[in-house]
């Protein structure tokens, strides 16, 4: 990696490989996908679809209404407790249509 400080705006821009920025992504998606299966007690299935919808917090999904996260892809009505701000549980994976 690379990093260069142009005089007028004194910011770092770090130039990075295909590789670097491939594995960057990589790792991002690795720890928000931990911080959901940690923190909401769901399956890898079900933190890495959270993650890939675009979520990065507990703050955000938990302001997310039920209804819409019945809508995002595999996610189900089921993987949801009632009563609550639309938070998902754990599922079994059979739970999880291919």
């Amino acid at each position: 990696m690379y990093a260069w400080r142009p005089q007028l705006t004194r910011w770092d821009i770090d130039i990075l490989t295909e590789a670097e920025e491939s594995e960057r992504r990589q790792e991002e998606f690795r720890r928000r996908s931990g911080l959901f299966v940690e923190a909401l007690d769901v399956d890898d299935v079900i933190a890495g679809l959270l993650v890939t919808e675009g979520f990065s917090t507990v703050e955000e999904l938990a302001f997310t209404p039920e209804d819409e996260l019945a809508s995002i892809g595999r996610l189900r009505r089921e993987h949801c407790p009632p009563n609550s701000s639309g938070v998902p549980r754990r599922s079994s994976p059979a739970a999880i249509p291919s």
